[in-house]
């Protein structure tokens, strides 16, 4: 059978079946169709007993109107066999055909006359005539078997059959529909298709879901790090199909809004979700919940020792849920590490051994147990800055406080809040205050420097997802500013990318997205190297893993990297092998 080049898609499918050797067809039947015609999950398999390639045919369906139905081969998830994939969706009917035209055609299809086809359907051959010349009219077709083959090309077959006849053996609908009232059981089938020019295949829908407020640009970097990933994937296709992006805009602070979009998402049938984070902590359980309640992956960034404890507790029922990288708890350890190691080395001289933690917003948690313990073996004397929760308050307060410590380091978890940190930042240099500054993820979020300006300059930061400096990331970043004009920040954008061809392995290696079980089976066995690092999700808890808190190896993991602001660049300067600078005390700068 020929597929014509501009056959329509199928982005709106309203009905998925693929029928497979020996078991169980699986499906998704949002729409009700499969349920009001279950002889099309029939014809599915009698194309698999049949061993026949390609097929398109119309069916009418009383509640959705007029549907164009493909069905293909396709290889079955997890296995070298080929099932039959059957799609349905909204027919475009182009040609502004009639039902009675359309019946016509498919009996003229078949090579009979026009006596046959009025015997067949019961009217005069004299009125079959008449439907024959307008249908020649509207399909620009001088001969009967010009509009023939439009109507095999087309797919303009009206299934099933609109009378019982033999002349349609030799068209694969002829072949279904006899298979069908004989009560051909699905058997064993499962050859390789022979070559045939392939129709266009439903796309993969990958749902992002993006903060409603860019302020940051935070939610920008996420849609254009996952796009740019999409574009390069397309030209060779995923699992023989392409990706389409469905972007859907959430308060990340609110239960409500994030739960909304993930609905949305599903009602939109995407083939899996991906969102940054969840700004609102005490709510993670119940979202990742929520998101698991779908079956299909999601993959997320939030950084959260809540979302990993909820899978690792419940991983059936959360499987699939993964976290791309480690959590919060990292933060406190590499902090730590980072300023024990700097004094070690005589890079750094502390002027006591005081360290003020301005408290994050509950419940998240920098500093476990195990880090303050670390800290307290070093020398070190934690004290804790309390901050005003609303994110109006004046930083003054919080600077205040850090004042009368009169710390060696502080420790900022300003995490998405960079204007609390510019502010801090202000206020310091304002008053002549030189501790150390290590602010946590914040300076990676793009035009981070130009807000700040020169008060950014010496601040150290960390994060457990960012761009590398090294040959993948720099090419990243060049074929990010090429294709948007701007240059990416160092995390989001770049997680985001990495995220999409993580996916992309497993559905190409699963052979179909609609696969879900099996997808995420892949999902755990995948290991990625991308630009914000390696990824493998097989670990308890489906998380991330970050080295070298989590792992020795960083073949499997993404580094905890320590930046530095130096001469208005971020240079990475822990952990080895990834440093491309030395850290260097910073002389103060004035206020601006």
């Amino acid at each position: 059978m020929r597929w014509s080049a501009d056959a329509p898609t199928v982005d709106e499918a309203v009905a998925w079946v693929l029928a497979r050797p020996d078991r169980e067809p699986l499906r998704q039947d949002a729409s009700g169709l499969l349920e009001e015609a279950p002889t099309l999950v029939t014809y599915a398999h009698a194309a698999l007993e049949l061993e026949l390639d390609d097929v398109s045919f119309l069916w009418e369906s009383p509640r959705l109107g007029l549907l164009q139905v493909w069905i293909e081969p396709v290889r079955v998830p997890s296995g070298d066999e080929w099932g039959r994939e059957l799609t349905a969706a909204p027919a475009r009917n182009e040609f502004g055909l009639t039902r009675r035209e359309l019946h016509v055609l498919t009996l003229l299809a078949g090579g009979s006359s026009n006596g046959e086809i009025a015997a067949q359907l019961g009217t005069a051959p004299r009125t079959i005539g008449a439907h024959v010349a307008r249908l020649l009219e509207k399909l620009d077709q001088s001969s009967r078997s010009g509009a023939a083959a439009v109507a095999v090309e087309r797919g303009l077959l009206w299934m099933p059959l609109p009378a019982t006849t033999g002349t349609l053996m030799g068209l694969s609908v002829g072949k279904l529909d006899l298979a069908v009232a004989r009560g051909l059981a699905p058997g064993s089938a499962g050859r390789r298709p022979s070559a045939r020019r392939r129709p266009t295949r439903a796309p993969i829908l990958l749902g992002l879901v993006v903060p409603e407020d860019n302020a940051t640009g935070d939610g920008d970097d996420m849609q254009k790090g996952a796009a740019l990933a999409i574009n390069e994937l397309n030209r060779r296709q995923v699992a023989g199909r392409r990706i389409q992006q469905v972007v859907v805009r959430a308060d990340v602070d609110s239960h409500a809004s994030m739960a909304a979009a993930f609905d949305e998402l599903s009602r939109a049938d995407v083939d899996a979700i991906t969102f940054g984070y969840i700004g609102n902590r005490a709510v993670i359980p119940d979202l990742v919940a929520h998101a698991a309640s779908f079956e299909f992956p999601v993959l997320h960034a939030s950084t959260s020792a809540l979302a990993e404890a909820v899978v690792r507790a419940n991983p059936t029922e959360m499987g699939s849920v993964f976290q791309v990288c480690g959590s919060e708890l990292s933060y406190g350890d590499g902090f730590v590490r980072f300023i024990d190691e700097i004094r070690e080395r005589r890079l750094w001289t502390p002027p006591n051994r005081r360290i003020a933690i301005v408290e994050p917003i509950a419940p998240m948690v920098v500093m476990s147990d195990e880090s303050l313990e670390a800290a307290e073996r070093g020398g070190w004397r934690l004290q804790r800055v309390e901050r005003d929760p609303d994110p109006s308050a004046d930083a003054a307060d919080v600077v205040d406080r850090i004042e009368a410590i009169e710390p060696a380091v502080v420790l900022l978890p300003t995490f998405r809040d960079d204007q609390l940190l510019i502010d801090v930042l202000r206020g310091l240099r304002a008053r002549a205050l030189t501790p150390l500054v290590y602010a946590i993820y914040t300076p990676s979020m793009p035009g981070f420097l130009e807000r700040a300006g020169s008060l950014a300059e010496g601040v150290l930061w960390a994060t457990v997802t960012g761009q590398y400096g090294d040959a993948f990331g720099l090419e990243f970043e060049r074929r990010f500013r090429a294709t948007y004009g701007r240059s990416p920040g160092r995390s989001q954008a770049g997680v985001h990318y990495d995220i999409v061809h993580v996916l992309a392995l497993a559905w190409d290696g699963v052979g179909h997205p609609k696969g879900y079980s099996e997808v995420c089976q892949a999902l755990r066995r995948v290991v990625h190297r991308g630009v914000n690092g390696a990824y493998w999700l097989g670990a308890p808890g489906q998380t991330g893993l970050t080295y070298p808190d989590a792992t020795p190896d960083p073949s499997i993991g993404q580094a905890h990297l320590v930046l530095q602001v130096q001469h208005g660049r971020h240079r990475i300067v822990a952990p080895d092998p990834y440093a491309e600078s030395t850290f260097a005390v910073s002389a103060p700068v004035s206020a601006s």
